[in-house]
């Protein structure tokens, strides 16, 4: 996932006051669906030109989210 996608997650997932858990739960779930799209545009997509090689759509891989409160 690209950062400006996880920041609209978490964004619009705190002015909704959604938990920490489920802002996580969102991201691996929307990374997730990316990673077996096979007409996303990502980051590895991105990498592999760059790199000289073609690939389309999502990258299987694992998938980890952590979540935190700052509180100040």
């Amino acid at each position: 996932m690209f950062p400006a996608e996880i920041e609209d997650i978490i964004e619009k997932g705190t002015l909704e006051g959604v938990s920490t858990e489920q802002l996580a739960s969102s991201i691996a779930t929307m990374a997730f669906f990316n990673s077996i799209e096979e007409n996303v545009n990502s980051p590895f997509v991105d990498a592999a030109r760059l790199a000289g090689q073609k690939h389309i759509g999502g990258k299987r891989d694992d998938i980890t989210v952590i979540v935190g409160h700052v509180l100040a």
